[in-house]
Order: C-alpha cells, then sequence, then structure tokens
C-alpha cells in the first residue's frame, strides 16, 4: 500500500478512501475529473504506463541532466515535482505524461514519487478505461515502428517500454532548434513518425549525427508544415497572428481591408528571427566539426545533407525575416506562401542532389576508394 502523504495536517488517503470528502469529483463525457488534484507517493514500480515506448536516448539525456544537480538541487526538484496520474482499474494509477523522466531516474535509484491524481477511472472497464484515456489524449498506444496495438498489448510497468529510436531522434531535433516546443498532445511523437517515414531505421541506430542532419534538413522543409511547432510557422505564426488582429488602415476602403502592422511588433519578430538564426549558426557549426574528421561513407551523405539544410534555414531565416518587415498582413501572407512553393520545388532537385551522392558513395565503397575498416 502506497504511503499517505500529507497536506495540511490531513492524508490524502486514509484506508483507501478519501478522508472527510475533501476531493469532490465532477463527471466529463466517460472521465470523472477531480475537482482537486489528490496527492499520493507511490513506488515507482506501482506506477503503469500509457504509452508503449520512450527513446532511450532522450532517457540518458535527462539521467545526465540529473547528474548535474547538487544534492540540495535533487531533494528540491523531488519535493516540487508532481507526476500526473489516473486511477484505472483495480486502483492502478497510470502516468499520464513525464515517462521518460520517470524512467531516468528510476534508473538513477529514485524508487518512489509524488504523484497528482487528476482522475478517477477505476470503475471503467478495462476497453472503456482506455478508450476514455485516448479520448483525453492520455494514452499512445503505438509500437516502436509506429504501429496502432490493441490495449491489452500495452506495457505493464514502466521497464517494459520499447525504445524508440525516432522518438530520440524527435526530441534531440527539437533541442536542436528543429522545431519549436509546442503543446499539441504526443507532439515529440507525431515528429518521430514523420521521420520515422524518411529516415532509415539503421541511420538512426548506427550514425545519430547523420540522421540527425537529415532530420534537420527535412523538418524545415514543407512537408513538415502540418506539423506541431514547425520552424517557419513557430516564427511567423505569431507575427501573422497578431497581426490579424490589429486595426483596419483608415485610408483603406470597406471592401478591400488593409490589416497593418506596427513598427514595434516588426522589430519584436525581427528580434525572435534573429536569436532563432544565431542558434542554428551554433548547431551548425559544432555539427561540421563533429563531422570532420570522419570519412567513412555515412559521412560523406551527412556532410551533403547537411550542406543543403543549411542552405535551406538561410532561405527560411530571408523569408522569415521578410515577413516580420512586411508592413500589412496581406504581403506577409504572401511572401509565405511563396515561401511553401519554392521550398516544394527545391525539394525534390535537393532529394535527388542525396540521392545521386548516396549512389556515389555506394560505388566508391564497391570500387574500394573508401577504407570501411581497420587500418590493414
Amino acid at each position: 500500500m502506497s504511503r499517505p502523504h500529507t497536506r495540511g495536517g490531513t492524508h490524502a488517503y486514509s484506508n483507501g478512501a478519501e478522508a472527510n470528502q475533501l476531493h469532490t469529483a465532477r463527471a466529463i463525457g466517460a472521465v470523472t475529473m477531480m475537482a482537486q488534484d489528490t496527492i499520493n507517493i507511490v513506488a515507482v514500480a506501482d506506477l503503469a504506463p500509457t504509452q508503449m515506448t520512450v527513446g532511450m536516448r532522450e532517457v540518458s539525456f535527462k539521467r545526465r541532466r540529473w547528474r548535474e544537480r547538487s544534492s540540495r538541487q535533487a531533494a528540491d526538484y523531488l519535493n516540487k515535482l508532481r507526476i500526473p496520474v489516473v486511477l484505472g482499474p483495480n486502483a492502478r494509477q497510470y502516468l499520464i505524461d513525464r515517462h521518460h523522466l520517470v524512467l531516468a531516474l528510476r534508473e538513477e535509484g529514485i524508487v518512489e514519487f509524488t504523484v497528482s491524481v487528476v482522475a478517477n477511472l477505476r470503475l471503467l472497464s478495462f476497453d472503456d478505461f482506455w478508450a476514455s484515456l485516448e479520448r483525453q489524449h492520455w494514452a499512445h498506444p503505438f509500437d516502436d515502428e509506429g504501429r496502432r496495438h490493441c490495449y491489452k498489448d500495452m506495457p505493464e510497468t514502466i521497464d517494459s517500454m520499447q525504445d524508440d529510436p525516432f522518438r530520440s531522434l524527435a526530441g534531440t531535433l527539437k533541442r536542436a532548434g528543429g522545431y519549436a516546443k509546442d503543446k499539441a498532445p504526443y507532439s515529440e511523437f507525431r515528429w518521430a513518425d514523420f521521420l520515422r517515414c524518411r529516415i532509415p531505421r539503421e541511420l538512426v541506430e548506427h550514425d545519430f549525427a547523420g540522421a540527425l542532419a537529415m532530420a534537420m534538413y527535412l523538418a524545415q522543409g514543407a512537408e513538415a508544415a502540418a506539423l506541431p511547432g514547425w520552424f517557419l510557422a513557430s516564427s511567423t505564426e505569431r507575427f501573422l497572428r497578431i497581426a490579424a488582429t490589429q486595426t483596419v488602415s483608415e485610408d483603406s476602403s470597406m471592401s478591400d481591408p488593409k490589416f497593418e502592422v506596427p513598427a514595434e511588433l516588426r522589430n519584436m519578430a525581427e528580434r525572435t528571427i534573429e536569436q532563432a538564426e544565431k542558434a542554428f549558426d551554433m548547431f551548425f557549426e559544432a555539427a561540421n566539426k563533429s563531422m570532420a574528421p570522419f570519412t567513412h561513407p555515412g559521412a560523406e551523405i551527412s556532410r551533403k545533407v547537411l550542406s543543403v539544410t543549411e542552405q535551406n534555414m538561410k532561405s527560411a531565416f530571408d523569408s522569415a525575416r521578410r515577413i516580420a518587415q512586411a508592413t500589412d498582413l496581406q504581403e506577409a501572407m504572401q511572401i509565405q506562401s511563396d515561401f511553401l512553393r519554392s521550398q516544394m520545388t527545391s525539394a525534390g532537385e535537393q532529394m535527388k542532389q542525396i540521392a545521386d551522392r548516396t549512389m556515389s558513395t555506394a560505388k566508391d565503397v564497391t570500387e574500394g576508394k573508401f577504407k570501411t575498416g581497420g587500418s590493414g
């Protein structure tokens, strides 16, 4: 039985029941949402996941970040940490977020967490429970190849989740600035599925830097425009959205209103673009340095992808800067439309260049122009 957590001198649980009816609930569809979150301390081994996979590189990254904390910082962090869970059948507590963090801290020796019970679904049947989770975007029953599974296939414990290398690639791509953090449910998994269809898994597993370069190239293309946090969208949509709320120019006719963009808004957008451009410059500089010592065939392809990506990012920043300098909403939208059209036109040629380089490299390997192993 999990230990009760005291708050204001009152136990959140007493003999398995809510004490003194402290926590009332209201029904929303099939989900009973807690009017006031119940706080409890739960052993990690007792927590059940609501997704089938994690990116183990992401877990390792979080472990490294955890080790950078001092003992006091670690204690303060754990004291403030609240892991969101829902109560399911048999009163099992299910994680609905922070899977990577929980697994990372478990591997660092943390054996229990303070959880926040945000919904009570324990009276539902097994299938209704999982269906309710999905309606709330609290479950992701997809495996490491992006295939949907039956609810009965969901892992029982945190340790039994699969490693999805594309989820790691998507997380690293976000930190490298390939796309912006977004509140859309499972945004990283959506990026993982996008990359999964376009990058060989073998490249991700054996040449992660090369896969990241290719992911960066793909991320700023028009094919990624529908994904949450897409770069051009993140740097211009906010500008366009704010601009659309501005007053109509007095000298414009009602039949053809002209939405003027204030100079201060344009200046703010330009500063944001400049900061993002500096971050990308740092990424490309570090990536080029990391690949410089390598002469294996995969590095040649990675360098080509990185070069094409850098060119595309410069075009994207130029377009974003032109949008920021637009004096009215119509001009800004036209610039964005022109950029997307040009990206679609150039994407085919660029992919042909990369494919040609890949074939040329394969031919060189066959003819022995590259040394692929030992010095011998």
